[in-house]
């Protein structure tokens, strides 16, 4: 019994002692394998690490410049968005700067000379009418407005023309400087009388002036208010030449209008003239 019992307790020891060997010999192999891993991943970093340095410094200009496309997209669109509201205001600006003008103009005509003998009628020049022959504008206001045939039109620098032809909506002016054209004229300051003529130029004549009337360069030429038509003292241009030839009996006096027919946009038509009411000649 004794020898039995002994032998069962070395057994005992002995299992043990194999037990603990084994797990003396795991924990040191564990200890091992993370000192191995350890290395590798150590290796791999010092052989991989300059190259995702290089992977890096090129990939970095690719994502800048991707960076930069995407805002020069967006700026782009800003610039665009940009550009049509400075479009938009410059064409604001365009039209208040019109508005603006065409206020002052109709200020202006509405301020001539002797408006409260008169009673006119506002007109849009709407089309022209130039030859060697024949000159004349459109206006936009006809019979339905109280136009009609033989009506004077003046601006606010003076004589614009008469109504030849009137329709209901629309009415054509024939313009002072047209060959056709005939004024009752007077110089302001020395009251010789004559006939202003057009030549379709920018100078009328002043004919059927008599020698002795000493017209000078300078003097201020208006309506007489002879013919029927045109009321007296409505301006009509100035004098640029006086000329005298012997045989004679008349000088020949060139005028420039007041009126610049080509800038002409607004008119007015005296609907109520009389021929000898005098027009301010200030």
């Amino acid at each position: 019994m004794p020898s039995i019992n002994g032998s069962h307790k070395n057994q005992i020891v002995l299992v043990i002692l194999i037990v603990l060997s084994i797990l003396v010999a795991t924990f040191q192999f564990r200890q091992n394998e993370g000192q191995i891993l350890t290395a590798i991943h150590e290796n791999l970093l010092l052989v991989f690490a300059p190259v995702q340095k290089g992977v890096v410094t090129l990939i970095r200009p690719l994502t800048d410049i991707a960076r930069s496309v995407q805002e020069l997209g967006t700026l782009r669109q800003e610039n665009q968005a940009l550009q049509a509201e400075v479009s938009e205001l410059r064409m604001e600006s365009a039209r208040l700067q019109e508005v603006e003008a065409e206020n002052r103009e109709l200020r202006k005509l509405l301020g001539a000379p002797a408006r409260q003998k008169f009673e006119t009628v506002l007109a849009t020049v709407i089309g022209r009418s130039f030859t060697n022959w024949h000159a004349a504008i459109v206006i936009d206001k006809g019979r339905d407005h109280g136009v009609e045939v033989n009506m004077p039109v003046i601006t606010d620098r003076g004589l614009v023309g008469k109504a030849t032809t009137v329709s209901r909506n629309a009415a054509e002016v024939q313009l002072i400087i047209d060959p056709q054209s005939s004024v009752g004229g007077r110089d302001v300051s020395t009251r010789a009388r004559g006939i202003v003529e057009g030549t379709m130029t920018d100078i009328l004549k002043f004919n059927y002036v008599p020698k002795d009337s000493r017209v000078e360069k300078g003097n201020r030429v208006v309506t007489s208010g002879y013919g029927g038509i045109y009321p007296s003292g409505i301006l009509i241009g100035k004098v640029s030449q006086v000329e005298e030839r012997r045989y004679d009996f008349y000088q020949q006096i060139e005028v420039v209008p007041f009126v610049d027919f080509d800038a002409l946009e607004k008119v007015l038509i005296i609907t109520n003239a009389s021929p000898r009411v005098d027009f301010q000649e200030d």
